[in-house]
């Protein structure tokens, strides 16, 4: 489970893949429960817990949110999360933050 784990959190989970399976293999459950397993034996590194921990942290608090430019947290995130980024596109922040466009949008 070490060595593949990180195939199984690969997935969206929307589902497709069971759609178009030709033998009708349930696989966006069968990812789901390897996460489980995963996640159960304590497969996680700690910088990987701290990851969730803190994104967590930052999703409940607008504050934390609009915290830094979209150029800061790209270098922030993608910097630190190389070998996360391995086989996928970095991720890319807006400019401005939800809160800016918002204002923006709806101004009186």
């Amino acid at each position: 489970m070490q060595q593949f784990k990180h195939l199984s959190f690969a997935s969206s989970l929307c589902g497709n893949c069971t759609e178009v399976c030709a033998v009708k293999i349930n696989l966006h459950e069968l990812l789901l429960e390897n996460r489980k397993e995963s996640v159960e034996e304590g497969l996680a590194t700690f910088t990987e817990k701290m990851a969730w921990k803190v994104w967590k942290l930052a999703s409940l608090k607008r504050s934390i949110m609009n915290l830094g430019t979209g150029k800061l947290k790209n270098k922030v995130v993608n910097g630190m999360f190389k070998d996360w980024n391995r086989g996928r596109a970095d991720l890319q922040f807006s400019k401005k933050t939800f809160n800016q466009l918002w204002k923006e949008r709806f101004k009186k």
